[in-house]
């Protein structure tokens, strides 16, 4: 599948509901003005398609996202159910990826898949299970890891031990800088005030899997942050070992700020260079556009969902999503410290990770929230606007 839209979990929303609902409603009334906005005031041929697969973009995980909260006790059980198997046979996968042991399996992978490997990418970097890239494989390893965790009956020890091999498989097998950050988040949300305790049995495995795979695309920008002679040198280097995904970033964020009602959605053509340039860093400095852009910026959308969505809504549009979040979050959760470490790690997920329209986070973040709060059928309970027979 090319582009962020995966429509599969549009798919499914429309295969399961029943129903619509008011707040949802006058999310999608927000979305579509915007997009007819964006449609009226541009001024290049072919907007409709940019505005259409940004639109989709945006849709595809917050819809997906509804249905799980809403759907039957009996339908999220069977994607808990799910979601361990894909768990366990994602891990088996990622083995034999390592191992090179699936390669008369390439036509396959290379069927549904436009970048993914049967094997290692090389250079650093590691598998990329059913993903088209290891640091896409990193994040959504996770994320399935996540939900099997939550639906553990386990002492605390064993917990631990299971997190450990975890992050072993992610390091060593998945070998992606963007899963070890992303670790490092999991590992300081997770155990917060016990985090010290906890990495003196962390930190002896974290320095055996740097000597034994020294490799490694993390250890190698890490080993290259320390040898920097100044700051300015060392955030050129963190930019430009992310290729594009952190200067777009920061670019869509400051751009949002700046434009507190965005550049439009679907303009990302036009704004995401205007915003890389006001940014102030020089392009000629960053491998990506140097290898890519005769070392000037270009039109690179913004990599994260919330990232992009401040480029093509600024800061109102996020002040509204987060309106519709707390509305909708208000009436299935109950707000204790569980439900805010997994919370935590989608909102870092969403700002700083995956991509815009992948619908992963999402769908794992509302599985974890039906098991969390499995002892009431929360299916149905927010106002209705419209419903099937």
């Amino acid at each position: 599948m090319t582009a962020e839209v995966f429509p599969w979990a549009i798919i499914y929303s429309l295969y399961v509901r029943r129903r619509i609902f008011k707040i949802e409603f006058l999310l999608l009334v927000y979305f579509l003005v915007a997009a007819l906005a964006a449609i009226f005031y541009s001024y290049y041929v072919g907007i409709e398609n940019d505005v259409i697969r940004s639109l989709l973009a945006y849709i595809n995980p917050i819809l997906i996202f509804i249905t799980i909260l809403n759907v039957k006790t009996k339908e999220a059980d069977k994607l808990m159910g799910l979601v361990k198997g894909l768990f366990i046979f994602l891990t088996v996968l990622g083995v034999l990826q390592f191992l090179n042991l699936i390669s008369w399996l390439r036509p396959v992978f290379d069927l549904l898949l436009t970048r993914g490997s049967t094997s290692s990418f090389g250079l650093g970097r590691g598998v990329s299970l059913l993903s088209s890239e290891p640091s896409r494989a990193a994040y959504e390893y996770l994320f399935v890891y996540f939900c099997y965790r939550c639906s553990l009956d386990t002492n605390k020890f064993k917990l631990f031990f299971l997190d450990l091999c975890v992050s072993i498989f992610v390091l060593i097998v998945i070998r992606s800088a963007m899963g070890a950050f992303f670790l490092i988040a999991f590992w300081g949300v997770i155990y917060n005030t016990r985090l010290f305790k906890y990495l003196v049995f962390v930190i002896p495995v974290i320095i055996l899997v740097g000597f034994t795979k020294s490799d490694s695309r993390a250890i190698q920008i890490l080993s290259s942050i320390f040898t920097q002679d100044s700051l300015e040198s060392m955030g050129y280097l963190i930019m430009s070992a992310s290729g594009f995904r952190l200067i777009s970033q920061y670019a869509g964020f400051k751009y949002g700020f700046d434009h507190i009602w965005g550049g439009g959605v679907g303009l990302w053509r036009k704004t995401a260079q205007e915003a890389l340039y006001n940014t102030g860093m020089d392009p000629s400095k960053l491998t990506y556009f140097v290898e890519n852009y005769q070392g000037q910026f270009a039109s690179v959308r913004p990599s994260t969902f919330m990232s992009s969505f401040m480029l093509d809504f600024g800061f109102i549009g996020v002040l509204i999503l987060g309106l519709f979040f707390i509305w909708v979050l208000k009436e299935k959760v109950n707000y204790n410290m569980k439900f805010f470490m997994y919370f935590a790690l989608f909102l870092f997920s969403i700002f700083f990770i995956s991509d815009t329209g992948n619908p992963i986070p999402w769908i794992c973040f509302a599985i974890i929230i039906r098991n969390l709060y499995c002892d009431k059928d929360t299916s149905g309970s927010l106002n209705l606007i419209l419903q099937k027979n």
